[in-house]
């Protein structure tokens, strides 16, 4: 992960916290040889380093894994994250941690058998029924509808242009989350003020407060009729 602050800042911080560091260790806790990190007032164990800015609030964070990890032997990549293999959350001694990027370690799980990917799954009907009663009614903003459009057309571009092209390509009957046809649409128009729209919600698979929405054109405004 990228860090957000300069480069320079956070090797100034970990130059600051180099004797700090050394002076909180707790070497050889247990059979394992595990090391252990106090807080600055040795009341508890924690499992970071906070570093506090010579000028304003801000503060920066270390993990006290890597951060010993780096003390001993260097600095790592930006992609490469300690891993620990012992089960001692607050362990720090560098002999107990391995390096690895986050796609080889997911790998290393899946063959060890730890991790397993679920592939084809389907949620069960019942789930879909819950599901489709929790979203009943309900609507997503135009921000969540921009996101979806994205996804459906997979790629990244300027959102006004991505939102033209949606418009065209998703929009009435040709959108998969489509209940109604365009002929349907025309025909729940045209029962205006005859026919409640709780009496089409038993015709048509959509909710009553869905066709008041028809007829008040705040969807399928696309049809002129």
């Amino acid at each position: 992960m990228k860090r957000l602050l300069p480069k320079t800042l956070v090797d100034k911080a970990k130059t600051d916290l180099r004797d700090v560091f050394i002076s909180r260790i707790i070497k050889n806790t247990d059979e394992k040889g595990c090391w252990h990190l106090k807080s600055a007032d040795g009341s508890k164990l924690v499992d970071f380093l906070c570093h506090f800015r010579e000028r304003g609030t801000k503060k920066i964070f270390f993990k006290a894994k890597r951060f010993s990890f780096e003390y001993f032997n260097g600095d790592l990549a930006e992609n490469f994250v300690v891993y620990s293999s012992c089960d001692d959350k607050y362990c720090i001694n560098p002999d107990h941690h391995y390096t690895s990027t986050s796609k080889d370690y997911l790998k290393k799980l899946v063959q060890e058998g730890k991790l397993k990917y679920r592939s084809g799954f389907k949620h069960s009907p019942e789930t879909i029924i819950k599901m489709s009663k929790t979203h009943s009614g309900k609507k997503p903003s135009e921000q969540t509808r921009l996101k979806m459009r994205y996804a459906k057309l997979g790629i990244k571009r300027d959102p006004e242009l991505v939102a033209r092209v949606a418009e065209q390509y998703f929009r009435g009957e040709k959108n998969a989350c489509a209940k109604l046809t365009e002929k349907q649409v025309l025909e729940i128009r045209s029962l205006k003020n005859i026919i409640s729209s709780h009496e089409l919600e038993k015709r048509y698979p959509v909710t009553h407060s869905h066709i008041r929405s028809i007829w008040g054109r705040n969807c399928w405004k696309h049809l002129a009729h």
